[in-house]
């Protein structure tokens, strides 16, 4: 799986992180999803990180559709979400930003940006100097 993930429930954080250089398919996004969803200490409202910074491309027009249809199917169980996505070059900003508008539908709140520390207290937790 091009995807690590990392729950933490007691701060309701999930970390998801993909480990190659390139956009995920439409079906390893979908399976991102389902074992997400399926983790036993997710739940409905988690915060979520997706670190894609190692990926140079922004996502296509295809994998941004088949991304939002993914979350939709799922919007029952991920309802409440935030989800900051850690993009590296700027010209993913704008596809972020626009994807993050759809995913509204689904219930999720999504923004793009470029450090852990920005997405972290967007979220509100606790940032360590460090």
């Amino acid at each position: 799986m091009p995807v690590r993930i990392e729950i933490d429930p007691a701060v309701r954080l999930v970390q998801a992180t993909l480990t190659g250089t390139a956009n995920l398919t439409a079906a390893e996004f979908d399976d991102f999803l389902g074992m997400l969803i399926a983790h036993p200490h997710f739940r409905p409202g988690f915060d979520i990180l997706y670190d894609r910074r190692s990926v140079d491309e922004p996502p296509n027009q295809a994998s941004v559709r088949a991304a939002l249809e993914a979350i939709e199917a799922r919007a029952g169980r991920m309802t409440g979400c935030r989800w900051a996505v850690l993009i590296r070059p700027q010209s993913a900003l704008e596809v972020v930003r626009l994807t993050a508008l759809l995913c509204e539908r689904a219930g999720i709140t999504a923004r793009p940006f470029f450090t852990p520390d920005e997405a972290m207290t967007w979220f509100g937790h606790e940032v360590t100097a460090g």
